[in-house]
């Protein structure tokens, strides 16, 4: 879940991933639609490559972070056949839990609608009983067909272009980091700290009704907020649950973790224990901007439940589990003395 409590409205962060990334164009750079700009990209990268020798990663600044991060282009021996490997369809698992939310959001999305007609796979679970979501998604892994593994929340919408959005990032973060371990659409970045700039806590492209002044005025009009600090390949220290993304080959869930919450921190610090690295996948969805019945989201209603005794003592559960495995772990560095999430901040010692 998103907290907006920490989900700074960022103004102004650099825009050249805005387009490519879900969000609106530029006047005059808008591309007739998602699949032809994926397909000139492909085309300047094979032509740049020509001649078989590998391109030199491009820098893509960060002003407001004063860092760059490498985007690398995909080498092949020739433009029709890096056309071929990185149009070509990737078979992936998608694991959603259901719930009231799930018809107007998830259930909308062109990629469930036409699911029947796709390749992929869907692992739609129930939770009745109130199993911690670490557990739930630990099965699943055990059950999935497909090597790419989508666990995405109920109130999450895909956009049309969102499949090709995530094969173009996904085709520019394996030329750089094939062993990639977890990605998520919403995070902190690697080396945000406390005293850096709190508008860059989060890193994100996403369209979230959690950025509302309704979480403390409950006759305020919901309103939802895209995110434009996200960047391209950016390495994170934690990740937002409402969309994460693994590999077969990635670390497990851990099935004891209890609750709803911190799944993303704990399954980021398993990466990092086991040497592996996790990043943003900078790509537009909607989260949490209508309810079940497909009204605007009430942010106010849900911080009146989020601020209870009931849904505190269930985070705190989960923050003394985290805190029981994780506190003075040997794999971090010495300067660690906190982990950052979208949500919860875990301090380690």
């Amino acid at each position: 879940m998103v907290a907006a409590a920490v989900f700074m409205v960022a103004f102004a962060v650099a825009k050249a991933n805005q387009c490519s990334s879900g969000g609106e164009c530029p006047d005059g750079n808008k591309p007739n639609n998602v699949a032809s700009m994926l397909q000139t990209k492909l085309q300047m990268n094979a032509l740049k490559d020509e001649g078989g020798e590998e391109m030199a990663a491009a820098q893509k600044g960060a002003a407001e972070r004063g860092a760059a991060v490498e985007s690398a282009a995909v080498k092949d021996s020739s433009s029709q056949s890096s056309h071929r490997s990185l149009l070509q369809m990737r078979k992936v698992t998608f694991i959603t839990v259901t719930d009231n939310f799930f018809e107007k959001n998830l259930g909308a999305s062109s990629l469930w609608k036409q699911r029947d007609t796709l390749p992929h796979e869907w692992l739609v679970l129930t939770n009745d009983n109130g199993t911690g979501l670490s557990q739930l998604y630990a099965q699943a892994q055990g059950k999935a067909l497909h090597p790419l593994l989508v666990f995405v929340h109920p109130d999450v919408m895909l956009p049309d272009d969102w499949y090709t959005n995530f094969m173009l990032k996904l085709a520019q973060l394996e030329a750089v980091d094939p062993k990639w371990a977890v990605l998520g659409t919403a995070g902190v970045p690697l080396d945000w700290t406390l005293g850096s700039d709190d508008a860059l806590k989060i890193a994100s492209s996403i369209t979230d009704g959690m950025s509302s002044p309704t979480r403390t005025d409950s006759t305020a009009e919901p309103t939802t907020f895209t995110y434009k600090t996200g960047i391209d390949n950016l390495p994170v220290q934690s990740l937002d649950e409402h969309l994460l993304v693994l590999r077969a080959e990635s670390p497990k869930f851990d099935p004891n973790l209890p609750g709803f919450d911190l799944y993303g921190t704990d399954i980021v610090m398993s990466a990092r224990e086991a040497g592996l690295k996790s990043y943003l996948l900078n790509i537009n969805v909607k989260h949490k901007t209508v309810d079940a019945e497909g009204k605007p989201f009430n942010t106010f209603e849900w911080f009146h439940r989020y601020h209870s005794p009931e849904y505190q003592k269930r985070a705190d559960s989960s923050k003394a589990y985290m805190l029981k495995k994780w506190c003075g772990s040997k794999f971090l560095p010495a300067s660690v003395t906190c982990i950052y999430g979208p949500g919860f901040d875990l301090p380690l010692c």
